[in-house]
């Protein structure tokens, strides 16, 4: 009963639930379900942070990372408080889970999920996060799950300002991650090294929240509000593949419009190595299948309009299967 999904490793499967680490090999023997590790955090009312998502990650085959967190001891409860975010390795055994590291944290705000945000994107025998040693801010850094091994990559925003890193995603040979500095929002990449660390490119500064990454090889498609955007990696070039409509449901919401950052496109799924989502060409328009790849400057249409439409990018979803895509749609 949670939000994890069961991460393969070696045998079986890790599942994290509240302040317990489990395994398990799917079979309904004694010991095909066992606790790997119980009372990782022991403060229930850190079920707001739940561990979810990018929380747990593999490392490898046989190994496999993930942060617990816990109040610090001098935390305020009615001022800022303080947790401690702890890093753990674990190959599916108690004697094989353990400690790597350990970072302070101050929540400014009660609903931010500190334990999970931006927390492990795994990539060549690494692993990448965001974190604060104290001295620089919250900045990129990498583990390959032992203590020595765990290190800043490099600090983007000198001094103790925080990079605000976000959409921290793998591709082939590269990491990207996007970061903010007084000049504004940026789009970088790295191999693991403070030299091979290097802004790509500077979003415009009229551009919506940028979101919805996916990697095609080198390639990395996102949205920036309601444009979708591509890059190989290579400075100079960032491209806006097109724009699409607001979404309709703050227009049945009494929202205003303007004020409100569009959902479109949705369901951005890789399928035969190109990019598929749906949007409407307009507001209560139809819906579109659209498909983007690194070779055209623009995204273009591939199925007929549809006589259905959509409120969200909730309402509707890509699943490959085999040679096939399928869509499915809510229309309410």
């Amino acid at each position: 009963p949670c939000d994890s999904t069961p991460l393969p490793i070696g045998s079986g499967a890790l599942i994290l639930s509240p302040g317990t680490l489990w395994f398990t090999d799917g079979s309904n023997t004694e010991n095909g379900t066992r606790v790997v590790k119980a009372g990782l955090w022991t403060d229930f009312s850190l079920t707001k942070s739940s561990l979810n998502k990018k929380a747990l990650s593999l490392l490898n085959q046989t190994t496999a990372l993930f942060f617990t967190l816990e109040h610090h001891p001098d935390w305020d409860r009615w001022e800022n408080e303080i947790y401690i975010r702890k890093l753990w390795r674990t190959n599916g055994t108690p004697a094989g889970t353990k400690l790597v590291n350990s970072f302070s944290f101050a929540d400014q705000l009660a609903s931010v999920n500190i334990a999970t945000a931006e927390g492990l994107t795994a990539h060549r025998g690494l692993a990448y996060f965001v974190a604060n040693d104290g001295v620089h801010g919250n900045e990129l850094w990498r583990t390959n799950g032992s203590v020595d091994g765990t290190y800043m990559v490099k600090d983007v925003v000198a001094g103790v300002a925080d990079a605000s890193i976000q959409n921290i995603t793998a591709a082939r040979r590269w990491i990207y991650f996007t970061y903010s500095d007084q000049s504004g929002v940026h789009l970088a990449r790295t191999r693991g090294s403070a030299n091979d660390t290097v802004r790509i490119a500077t979003f415009p500064s009229d551009a919506g929240i940028a979101g919805k990454f996916v990697t095609i090889n080198d390639d990395i498609f996102f949205t920036l509000g309601r444009d979708l955007y591509r890059s190989n990696g290579q400075s100079g070039s960032l491209r806006r593949l097109g724009r699409f409509a607001y979404s309709s449901l703050p227009a049945h919401s009494g929202f205003d419009i303007a004020s409100i950052t569009t959902d479109w496109p949705a369901a951005m799924t890789v399928f035969r190595n190109q990019l598929y989502f749906v949007a409407p060409t307009s507001i209560d328009g139809p819906l579109r299948v659209w498909r983007a790849n690194g070779k055209k400057a623009k995204a273009e249409i591939v199925t007929p309009q549809f006589g259905v439409r959509a409120y969200s990018a909730n309402d509707v979803g890509l699943a490959a299967h085999g040679d096939r895509l399928f869509l499915s749609v809510f229309d309410r």
